[in-house]
């Protein structure tokens, strides 16, 4: 038995901080009109401005909220400034078409970028389109230098007031079905 003095202190940690890359949403379109059936027709758009640097997109899920059926929608492409960069076949259960670019993410340069959904609408006479990022979790962005996932700092799928989502306005599909 004996007495050992000895000073004992925890790992030391430097903190450290970083400027991370930037996106913030445009107004989303198409807004309020009449959606012809055919092929290609644009669901959902907005511009996307990325400040600091370029970051990565991960991951784009959009839910339809109107009253057209999943069935009235196939072939769903993703655009960034007009190449197709995500495609998907129809909606799940929930109504949400997810582009999921997680294995081949997109690089999104600074600047503003066109990001767009186009589909092939097969039906729906008289039924309304309405396309929305519900929540932040609906999109993945992740800064190219660090690595971290970015939060959006403007959004317009935000809630604003606590009940408005980003989305075009309620479409309506023409024609019959």
């Amino acid at each position: 038995s004996g007495t050992t003095t000895a000073n004992i202190s925890g790992n030391l940690h430097q903190i450290a901080s970083a400027t991370l890359a930037g996106v913030s949403a445009g107004t989303i379109t198409p807004s309020a009109s009449i959606l012809n059936p055919g092929p290609g027709v644009t669901l959902w758009q907005s511009s996307l401005t990325i400040t600091t640097r370029d970051v990565w997109m991960k991951r784009l899920a959009l839910r339809n909220v109107g009253s057209a059926p999943a069935s009235a929608f196939q072939n769903f492409k993703l655009y960034v400034n007009g190449t197709q960069v995500g495609s998907a076949m129809a909606l799940d259960a929930n109504g949400y078409v997810t582009f999921d670019m997680s294995s081949a993410p997109v690089a999104l340069v600074a600047g503003t970028r066109t990001v767009r959904v186009d589909a092939d609408i097969v039906s729906g006479a008289s039924r309304t389109v309405f396309f929305q990022v519900r929540q932040a979790a609906d999109v993945d962005f992740v800064d190219s230098s660090f690595g971290v996932n970015i939060t959006p700092t403007r959004t317009p799928w935000a809630a604003n007031s606590g009940t408005t989502y980003g989305a075009a306005g309620t479409s309506i599909i023409s024609g019959s079905s």
